[in-house]
């Protein structure tokens, strides 16, 4: 077979990359070092910095608010697009997990509890208590107004996006624990175990 040719190459400075984002402006990275935006109208890096967490950056880049959200197992944080400067950053109380990422909002697991911080400035906006000793892990789904998650402790909760507020849970704990990869397709919502 022919091998393909390489049309760019950039260096990251990581040992370790995550899967590439295709976000507003070029294409998002991340890694065990660094985080940066590569420009994809030139082969040049339109910002390349270090992170600066102990630990690496585990979670595909998201963008939303004009800001990369990037993250590990110990931490998120959000970067300026234009200028790779740190807007907030959060540091895990046990263990963060997946981010799903809106306009307004940043919803991911932080142990058992369901955590949302504003995409743009990190503040706290709400939190929802799932069973104990159980490790949000997976990434959130959602609507324009409800995010939908399986925390691991047999349910499927709905919540409001805006405040939190639960709208149904569904006890399916004698049927499976871990619900991943929940998607929207339409009007249909698959939770796969």
């Amino acid at each position: 077979q022919a091998k393909l040719p390489a049309l760019v190459q950039f260096a990251t400075g990581n040992q370790r990359l995550n899967p590439l984002a295709a976000v507003s402006g070029g294409i998002g990275f991340s890694g065990d070092q660094t985080v940066g935006l590569w420009a994809d109208a030139s082969s040049a890096l339109a910002w390349s910095i270090p992170h600066g967490f102990d630990s690496p950056a585990e979670f595909r880049p998201r963008s939303a608010a004009g800001v990369l959200i990037v993250g590990g197992r110990k931490w998120i944080a959000a970067y300026d697009l234009v200028s790779g400067a740190e807007v907030w950053r959060y540091m895990a109380q046990i263990q963060t997990g997946v981010p799903y990422v809106t306009e307004s909002h940043v919803v991911f697991g932080d142990g058992h509890v369901i955590t949302a911080l504003s995409t743009r400035s990190g503040a706290l906006q709400w939190q929802f208590a799932a069973v104990p000793d159980t490790l949000v892990s997976y990434a959130p789904t959602g609507t324009a107004d409800t995010v939908f998650v399986g925390p691991g402790d047999g349910h499927l909760y709905a919540l409001a996006l805006e405040d939190g507020a639960l709208r149904w849970s569904l006890n399916v704990q004698d049927q499976w624990q871990y619900l991943r990869q929940i998607q929207i397709e339409g009007d249909v919502l698959v939770a796969g175990t």
